[in-house]
């Protein structure tokens, strides 16, 4: 390997001879940088602590060490340094034997120094030529080494994505045979990893798209790059739809095509009961109305008939005959009007216990790529009870909100999603109606967009309201949501302030009333915990009273009511009560004791020990409503 240096054209004369040496060291001078040594053990320990000299001039015979020896060692130390032997008629034989040991040349005694000069500048050349060559193959290998890192790294890079996208990604030959697949495929499609390998893609069509399917392989193999739905089959029959996108790769000469697969079922099952809503709440509202007019009208006959019926004793039989089948009739019409109502409202809801932030996340993922220039931002509160509601309605809650945030922002922006556990007492609400009190989980939906003009805020949420172009709104969107947000008894308001952006605040009432309980003995805290969690409370107990001060001053805020056992170790009840209530003066206690009730200061309630469950629960319910 060629080491360079700054110190260029540098020459070692070593010869037993004084005369020689300084001829060739002032003969070279000015030209050279030239250094002596006068035998070769000490030219040599000269190379070893500096290599970096272009040529070595030698003597072929000196004491200690021959010439030949030395050329060896030489190249043991540094291999590209040129070595010209100086050598007597006599020794010419050694002379071509150091040629073979890779001398650069030799010059015979008497020498002229020009020729030594020659053969000097031959050398140089050679060298110089060499370390070029080196240095571009070193450069050259450097290269290499980062594009094989870089080649490396991509490779990693696109095996990941390959592995873990969350779409599937199916390679198939130009006859369409699947040769790869990666794991999503699997999961959407319910085979066994490496199944549908050696299979045709025509396994997973439905029958009536086969015809489509050799139609889009002749637009893929013609260079067209597709993006359709469709519908196919898992392995157990079930139908899904797709939304598949598919290109044509040239790899080695050979075609082959690339499909990346995305289950959209779920997003069109959503998006169809979008639908439904609102075609049902357009035909609720002209329910509505029509029921308002026809209950007046059926109000109205039936309350003369019932008058006329007070003087039946009066009528003859055919006329109250008569004025049976008016009332007949009057039923039947407020029947009709019930099954109307109950055909606009689709049905009864499907309660369940929600969480909220688990709906926004699977929603949000859905709805992402659709959200083009926007950046949604989730600043979700993962310690919010669960709310009793219908998953389908949330769905269509967050869906139709984050829609309405998209089309407000044309140009781009921010839609900043937000829950968290609030408690609304005495805090009133910019509604109409009144508000109950409680906890409440509150669904904050944020945008960066246009806003709303101030003297349409408050018809937003009227059936057929909208400010969009003709045939890009229907009006219904808020309209449903407010109905489902009060199915829910929940509530909902609007702040929106022009050219900068519009905030929806949903507040569901909270599933379940949060219960802290503190007692030194473990059965009594395992049957209130169980008493509570039967009976639909969410418990945390603790039989130590430092981790339950911990544990409440970090979340008094979520607490709903403290059971507190007065007797305790080392525990003063009174002031135990009293920092409870420091903290938060609003907090609800049940204080169980076995000494009297008046010795108990500033607890709601005191139940006497053995505790009753019976009485617990209904201490409980008193205190939550």
């Amino acid at each position: 390997m060629v080491t360079t240096t700054d110190k260029t054209n540098r020459i070692l004369i070593i010869d037993d001879e004084f005369s020689i040496r300084e001829a060739l060291s002032v003969a070279l001078k000015g030209s050279y940088d030239t250094q002596s040594a006068s035998n070769a053990l000490d030219g040599l320990k000269i190379i070893s602590s500096d290599p970096h000299f272009d040529i070595v001039i030698m003597d072929i015979k000196m004491p200690n060490m021959d010439g030949i020896s030395a050329l060896k060692e030489i190249k043991k130390i540094q291999p590209d340094t040129e070595v010209i032997m100086i050598t007597a008629y006599a020794s010419l034989h050694t002379a071509q034997r150091a040629l073979q040991c890779g001398a650069l040349d030799y010059i015979i005694k008497p020498f002229d120094y020009e020729d030594m000069k020659n053969i000097i500048h031959k050398g140089i050349t050679k060298r110089k030529k060499l370390i070029k060559t080196e240095e571009k193959h070193a450069t050259l290998m450097k290269l290499v080494q980062k594009r094989t890192k870089d080649l490396k790294i991509t490779g990693e890079l696109l095996k990941t994505l390959y592995t873990y996208a969350n779409d599937g990604i199916i390679i198939m030959n130009k006859a369409g045979v699947i040769i790869n697949a990666n794991e999503q495929v699997s999961k959407i499609y319910g085979y066994r990893e490496g199944r549908l390998l050696e299979q045709h893609i025509r396994i997973l069509e439905v029958d009536p798209n086969t015809s489509m399917l050799e139609e889009r392989m002749m637009r893929l193999l013609n260079g067209e790059a597709l993006l359709f739905e469709t519908e196919h089959r898992k392995k157990d029959g079930t139908l899904i739809t797709l939304e598949i996108s598919s290109k044509a790769i040239q790899v080695d000469d050979e075609v082959y095509i690339q499909s990346i697969h995305r289950d959209i079922t779920e997003k069109k099952r959503l998006q169809g009961q979008l639908l439904h809503a609102q075609k049902m709440e357009s035909i609720g509202r002209l329910s509505g109305g029509i029921a308002h007019d026809f209950n007046n009208i059926v109000a109205s006959i039936a309350g003369f008939t019932q008058l006329m019926l007070d003087y039946k004793e009066e009528l003859p039989p055919d006329v109250i005959e008569l004025i049976r089948m008016i009332e007949g009739s009057s039923k039947m019409g407020s029947s009709m009007i019930s099954k109307l109502l109950n055909f606009a409202r689709r049905g009864q809801l499907e309660i369940t216990d929600l969480n909220v932030n688990t709906v926004i996340d699977e929603t949000v993922d859905m709805l992402e790529r659709l959200m083009r220039n926007i950046e949604i931002i989730k600043d979700l509160n993962h310690s919010i009870p669960k709310v009793k509601a219908d998953r389908s309605k949330m769905d269509q809650i967050i869906m139709n909100l984050m829609i309405n945030a998209r089309d407000a922002m044309p140009e781009g922006g921010k839609i900043i999603i937000k829950t968290d556990l609030i408690e609304l007492s005495g805090k009133k609400l910019n509604i109409s109606t009144s508000v109950k009190e409680g906890h409440y989980i509150c669904l904050r939906v944020q945008d960066t967009g246009l806003g709303i003009p101030e003297d349409n805020l408050h018809s937003i949420f009227e059936p057929f309201f909208t400010t969009k172009e003709e045939g890009k709104g229907t009006g219904l969107g808020l309209a449903t949501i407010w109905g489902i947000v009060k199915e829910h008894g929940g509530y909902i308001t609007v702040d929106s302030t022009v050219g900068k952006g519009t905030t929806f605040m949903i507040y569901f009432p909270a599933s379940r009333t949060k219960v802290l309980v503190i007692d030194d003995e473990i059965p009594v805290l395992q049957l209130i915990k169980d008493v509570l969690y039967k009976n639909g409370y969410d418990a945390t107990v603790f039989a130590d009273p430092t981790q339950f001060n911990d544990f409440y001053k970090e979340n008094w805020k979520k607490i709903d009511l403290v059971i507190v056992d007065t007797i305790m170790p080392s525990v003063d009840a009174a002031s135990f009560i009293k920092n409870l209530k420091s903290l938060n003066p609003h907090i609800k206690i049940i204080a169980l004791t076995g000494l009297s009730a008046d010795e108990v200061e500033d607890a709601n309630i005191v139940l006497k020990k053995p505790i009753d469950p019976l009485q617990l629960l209904s201490s409980l319910k008193g205190l939550s409503s």
